[in-house]
């Protein structure tokens, strides 16, 4: 399950919503929602919300990148976000969606409205269930239809902007700006290009959120597994968000991401290479490289079984990030850049990746996991890097 998580919102790096060979989901009605329109105090509004649900239904259960799904999303939204339904990582893996609630954006306004939808399983025996997301969408009239909006633009419309390069910041009127972070982010970005010999950012937009919580919801995602919120890069959509107060304007982990994102390929990248090589340049969580290493060396000496081949089963996440980390850092070693770069293209399957990594390193998959565990439990040592 992690695993699935964390190559979806990867895979939002680079790519755009692409189409899935699964069933597609079923869609009920929770309690609140009423299509037949019987509550008598809500009889201003209530006639509009079967054709919200039809048309959230049909969208829902359309695949993602054809004209099934898109022409059910608002057309400006499109034009500015290739990849454009924000909640869609995070709820959209094929679970049941449960309809929870479809009523106006605010008191007496007819035109928009929010529609929140749970996605989750039940799991036998006793049939308990197991959430996977809480979203929020807005429905708008378009050429005469209901379509679909993100909450985003419509969370953040008070939000205060400040232009530097090709970025643009976006935070909350509660946020203090920090330039000089800004300033450092863009220096960084600019090097790792140039190091990883790809283009240079073009306009892209900042979004700076001061939790994980914030971030999330103003995405859309009320709820989601925890871990989530600290930061997604969307370089289809020109777009990096990050709710880590730690990091702030200077996110580089998800700068990383941002930059590095034309390597990473469907069906050729490894989560534990993406996540790995991002905490490796950028840190992770709040965390910087050293100070993240620090902990897991600690939690790595606190749990003598667990292995590399255990961390990338990733389920639970016994430590994708600093464990890609490391193992990025040992390639780079071997081999620089280029090492790193074979590495994003080594397989995204578990085997794929190890014969990648022994291809890289030079030595048989036995010692590469007794040289990453005694590499990590050894991390407080300066290190090597890309500058």
């Amino acid at each position: 399950m992690l695993r699935r998580f964390m190559a979806a919102w990867t895979l939002l790096l680079a790519a755009t919503a692409t189409g899935s060979a699964q069933e597609p989901p079923r869609v009920t009605l929770g309690w609140g929602v009423d299509t037949a329109a019987t509550g008598w105090s809500e009889l201003a509004w209530h006639h509009d919300v079967p054709g919200i649900y039809r048309a959230w239904r049909e969208f829902l259960r359309a695949t993602p990148g054809t004209p099934g799904a898109d022409t059910l999303w608002s057309a400006s939204e499109r034009r500015a976000w290739p990849a454009y339904d924000l909640t869609s990582a995070a709820a959209h893996q094929g679970f049941p969606a449960t309809v929870l609630d479809i009523r106006p954006a605010a008191p007496g306004q007819g035109d928009s409205f929010v529609v929140e939808t749970l996605f989750a399983n039940a799991v036998e025996p006793e049939y308990d269930v197991k959430p996977v997301a809480l979203t929020r969408v807005y429905a708008v009239r378009e050429n005469g239809r209901w379509v679909f909006a993100n909450a985003l633009p419509r969370l953040t419309a008070g939000w205060h902007r400040v232009r530097l390069g090709p970025i643009t910041y976006v935070f909350s009127p509660l946020h203090r700006f920090d330039g000089a972070r800004a300033e450092d982010a863009l220096h960084f970005a600019d090097s790792l290009a140039t190091a990883f010999g790809l283009l240079r950012i073009e306009p892209m937009t900042y979004y700076v959120a001061d939790s994980p919580a914030e971030l999330l919801r103003i995405i859309g995602v009320e709820w989601t597994l925890g871990g989530q919120g600290y930061g997604y890069a969307m370089r289809a959509n020109r777009l990096l968000l990050t709710g880590d107060p730690g990091f702030g304007e200077e996110n580089r982990h998800e700068l990383t991401h941002y930059v590095l994102s034309p390597l990473v390929k469907w069906g050729r990248t490894h989560p534990l290479v993406s996540e790995g090589v991002a905490s490796w340049l950028g840190g992770t969580m709040g965390r910087p490289y050293p100070v993240m290493m620090r902990e897991y060396a600690a939690f790595l000496r606190a749990n003598p079984q667990i292995t590399l081949d255990s961390v990338m089963e990733a389920a639970p996440d016994l430590g994708v990030r600093p464990g890609g980390a490391m193992l990025a850092l040992m390639v780079f070693e071997r081999g620089g850049v280029p090492a790193v770069k074979a590495l994003f293209d080594g397989g995204s399957s578990d085997v794929a990746l190890r014969q990648s990594v022994e291809r890289l390193l030079g030595i048989p998959w036995a010692r590469v996991q007794t040289t990453w565990r005694e590499r990590v439990e050894a991390s407080a040592a300066p290190r090597a890097g890309i500058r």
